[in-house]
């Protein structure tokens, strides 16, 4: 909150301020939008009206803890704040036109008019709030680095606790047979894609066998786990989680963005670092998922191979000093809206690239194939 002007009125509100004051009744907020759905670990699981959403669990908006009004497009890559959930709900699209938009409805939801100014009782009352808002956003940080680091602990110790892959694990039956990956033709398996015996999973509250991949600081740290939860024997994912729209694969903990899960050394066959300290140079390829991940490195077992967890990390990651070409495995959603998101991050993997000399090149699937996986099954969507 800025202080009086030399008019001697009011300062204005800041747009900042309105969306804590958006976060603080952000149930309300929803209801008002026509927002509802499932609640999951204090987070709100709507299906999204701008899109052609058939089954929800991507969009998901905080409802309590440090994040309250934060909300996330996992399958677009959209994100943002209360007032933004504002825009991109009742416009569409988080520019500069809808956010101005998003303004006026909001302070009629706050009921402080469309006014730019308060009076100074308001003032007062707003800038106590602010106060005691910013001291406890501090404790609440400080609780939340604490929490997260507990929380990347017990992430490796669940990617410990997993088995590397080998024939006759549940892990291994599910990306050589349900996904029809010749596993047996990789010169080694990679280290942060494991199978685990049993893990449960929230909604249904089964326990089953998960796929367990690590995503990867640049120095080695677990930043997360990605989990594939599967049928017992392996043969597909958790059907039971399918019926009921929930989703079968979640990355966990947050503030995972920027690692990413190691699956092809490439023709090297070291490290990224230690590639680089031998002056080795790399085609290195991102694909979205672990399936097609593997997929691209037993079709080109000379690419050093990622995956990247969420089409939202494209934008996130940086590639390795090794890197002379990047190349990004596209998927063909049917959704334009969602491929449109995409592209956006993909573009800002593409400029860091250009920016460090490193040629850079996407690829997509033939045509009535959505992914590199699904082709090399013969499956067509």
């Amino acid at each position: 909150m800025t202080g009086s002007n030399h008019y001697g009125r009011p300062a204005e509100i800041t747009v900042r301020e309105i969306s804590a004051m958006l976060a603080d009744r952000i149930e309300s907020v929803c209801r008002a939008l026509g927002l509802d759905g499932a609640r999951v670990n204090g987070a709100l699981t709507p299906r999204n009206p701008t899109r052609n959403d058939r089954n929800p669990g991507s969009f998901v908006i905080q409802l309590s803890g440090q994040r309250q009004g934060r909300w996330d497009e996992y399958a677009t890559g959209d994100f943002g704040d209360a007032l933004d959930l504002v825009a991109y709900i009742q416009f569409g699209r988080i520019d500069r036109t809808a956010k101005a938009e998003a303004l006026i409805w909001a302070k009629r939801f706050l009921g402080i008019g469309d006014h730019r100014h308060m009076d100074p009782a308001h003032l007062a009352k707003l800038k106590a709030a602010r106060d005691e808002m910013e001291a406890q956003t501090a404790k609440a940080q400080r609780l939340a680095d604490e929490r997260q680091e507990r929380d990347r602990r017990s992430a490796q110790g669940m990617l410990l606790g997993s088995e590397e892959l080998r024939p006759g694990l549940p892990g291994w039956t599910y990306l050589a047979e349900a996904r029809r990956i010749p596993l047996e033709t990789m010169a080694r398996m990679p280290f942060a894609v494991r199978s685990h015996p049993g893990l449960k999973h929230v909604e249904t509250g089964l326990i089953v066998p998960c796929l367990v991949s690590g995503l990867l600081l640049a120095d080695g740290t677990v930043a997360a786990v990605h989990r594939v939860f599967l049928e017992p024997d392996g043969s597909a994912q958790l059907k039971a989680a399918k019926a009921a729209g929930h989703a079968t694969k979640k990355i966990w903990p947050r503030g995972w963005l920027g690692a990413v899960i190691p699956i092809s050394r490439g023709k090297t066959g070291l490290s990224p670092r230690a590639a680089h300290d031998k002056g080795l140079r790399d085609e290195c390829c991102y694909a979205e998922g672990v399936e097609d991940g593997f997929t691209g490195a037993v079709l080109n077992p000379d690419w050093r191979t990622f995956a990247v967890g969420s089409s939202r990390n494209f934008a996130e990651i940086e590639p390795p000093a090794c890197a002379d070409k990047v190349i990004v495995l596209r998927d063909r959603d049917p959704d334009r809206k969602v491929r449109a998101g995409v592209t956006a991050k993909v573009q800002v993997l593409r400029e860091k690239c250009e920016a460090r000399g490193i040629a850079f090149f996407e690829t997509w699937p033939d045509r009535g194939f959505k992914d590199f996986n699904d082709m090399l099954r013969g499956f067509r969507a």
